[in-house]
């Protein structure tokens, strides 16, 4: 009766540590080898004669590659597509640079991101804006003795367009 108990101790032990751990030759994080072939069988190309059995034709299917490893699950890079040298006819880059970097960049209400930053401003052939447009940075206060300020600078239709704007929490600096 020992005997048994034991025997169906190290059968319940084999089958709780089979169905829990699998152990793979494959290192984590590589590509998994592509299937293998599989035949498939065809409907005949000819039919059979009267009381003879047609043989089912068989055609191979290619193996399917796996896609390839990325670094990060999830993760795929791209191809970078190349930015153009300067705007489109019409518009103007304007280069919002902030002191410290990272100030939040808000352009006619709504926002934009952080700095630094490109901000497309619309204007006509001689560089004048086409419009007003306000841009306002936000700097948020980092520690406790420091107060969140906003710095402006709006643009109306009289004003050239600026190549880059540098906003400090004391002033604005337009830079041609």
């Amino acid at each position: 009766m020992a005997a048994v108990a034991g025997c169906v101790g190290v059968l319940v032990l084999t089958l709780a540590l089979g169905g829990c751990a699998t152990v793979s030759p494959r290192p984590r994080g590589a590509a998994a080898s592509p299937p293998p072939t599989v035949e498939r069988p065809m409907a005949p190309d000819t039919v059979a004669a009267p009381g003879e059995r047609a043989a089912p034709a068989v055609t191979t299917v290619p193996r399917v590659e796996a896609p390839p490893a990325t670094t990060q699950p999830g993760v795929t890079v791209s191809p970078e597509v190349p930015l153009p040298d300067r705007p489109p006819e019409g518009w103007a880059w304007v280069w919002v640079e902030t002191e410290p970097a990272g100030a939040m960049v808000v352009v006619d209400g709504v926002p934009v991101g952080r700095a630094p930053r490109r901000v497309d401003v619309e204007v006509t052939p001689q560089g004048f804006a086409r419009q007003g447009t306000t841009i306002r940075v936000r700097f948020v206060a980092e520690t406790v003795q420091q107060t969140s300020v906003t710095t402006e600078l709006a643009l109306t239709p009289r004003d050239r367009v600026p190549a880059r704007i540098e906003f400090t929490r004391e002033r604005v600096v337009r830079r041609q």
